[in-house]
């Protein structure tokens, strides 16, 4: 007996977003904090300084486009995915390794076409939210195909 395929499209929440962009934001300051205290010369702790501040401003503009192209994640329970952009335009995606849902919160790593990497935390009830119980059926019954597309 064969089931039917079904499909279920999650919003990203705005508040997750921010605590991300926030998140973000400590871990700079905490790193600018411990470059300074470093124990060598002033000239390094300021190369350090910059080395760190344009890598986290590298990752926070990654991170701002990611989730300015990201409208709805669209999971199918064949094992596909696909981003759906705030025109209604569909991109298929790719899950990527370290990706995780657990009972009311989910990280999940994906590849765009184009090759660019993004991230998305999301929070559901399964009790209340049909597209999150939706995500954890395929996510605990379809883990053969779920993030594995068949390869030719």
């Amino acid at each position: 007996m064969s089931s039917r395929e079904f499909e279920v499209a999650l919003e990203p929440d705005r508040r997750l977003r921010c605590l991300l962009s926030m998140t973000a934001v400590l871990a700079w300051s905490c790193g600018l904090w411990l470059t300074a205290g470093l124990d060598i010369s002033l000239p390094w702790r300021v190369s350090g300084g910059l080395l760190w501040t344009a890598d986290v401003g590298y990752g926070m503009w990654r991170l701002v486009r990611g989730q300015q192209r990201l409208e709805r994640i669209v999971v199918s329970s064949g094992g596909t995915l696909a981003a759906v952009s705030s025109d209604g335009s569909r991109d298929s995606l790719v899950l990527l390794t370290g990706s995780v849902v657990y009972r009311r919160i989910a990280w999940l790593r994906f590849r765009y076409s184009d090759g660019r990497q993004h991230a998305e935390l999301l929070m559901g009830n399964p009790a209340r939210d049909h597209g999150w119980h939706g995500l954890q059926l395929i996510w605990r019954m379809s883990r053969d195909a779920f993030g594995h597309p068949v390869r030719p």
